[in-house]
């Protein structure tokens, strides 16, 4: 690890931007707005649409946490190391070993990033979706009632890979739980979120490593 690099850059220097590592969100304060009229409004207006990367080796994924939960142990999230540097973890000094991880981030995140999928979600105008929600959303808090409720929003919703209902629970027999979670979110917050998204996991790129 050479002095350019931070504690956990989950890129190389010149890597392409990835699922792992999005640009800052645009600063609108910087651009005049125009005020349009509500034809040019209804002409520019698109149906949100959100994209969720999913990797199919959970045994990376749970590598990644692994590692993520031990540098939380030794630096914060902005890479300050919380423990003295050159104090012992095993036959390494604490900055050593964050180093370490560090690396093991990066080049898991690189196979993580390789083994990873993207779902397009494409959301429901206003209308649509009051009609899905009142047609489909359940009125009990019966989990089953739930799975199937999302099972057949995602169905709606994705358009890369478009799937069928069918399609969508054979997906649920192929993956984990927290994957199907991930879909149902994307397709939920597609109709009801909004604005841009910001990651919201722990970060350890933004200091430099002092040595």
């Amino acid at each position: 690890m050479n002095d350019d690099q931070t504690l956990g850059d989950t890129t190389p220097t010149s890597a392409p931007v990835s699922p792992f590592h999005r640009p800052d969100v645009p600063d609108l304060s910087a651009t005049p707005l125009v005020q349009l009229s509500i034809d040019e409004i209804l002409d520019m207006a698109k149906l949100p649409e959100r994209t969720v990367y999913i990797c199919l080796r959970a045994d990376l994924q749970a590598k990644d946490d692994a590692i993520i939960e031990e540098l939380g142990t030794l630096v914060t999230a902005r890479g300050e190391l919380l423990v003295d540097p050159e104090a012992s973890i095993g036959e390494q000094t604490a900055l050593a070993r964050a180093q370490q991880l560090a690396d093991e981030q990066t080049q898991n995140r690189r196979e993580m990033s390789a083994a990873s999928v993207p779902f397009r979600f494409r959301g429901m105008s206003a209308d649509d979706f009051a009609v899905f929600e009142k047609a489909h959303r359940p009125k009990s808090t019966d989990a089953a009632d739930f799975t199937d409720y999302f099972t057949k929003l995602i169905a709606r919703c994705c358009v890369a890979p478009a799937m069928t209902e069918e399609q969508v629970k054979k997906l649920r027999t192929r993956v984990g739980s927290k994957v199907f979670l991930e879909l149902s979110n994307g397709a939920q917050n597609v109709n009801t979120g909004g604005g841009v998204d910001i990651p919201k996991s722990l970060s350890f790129s933004q200091v430099r490593t002092e040595s």
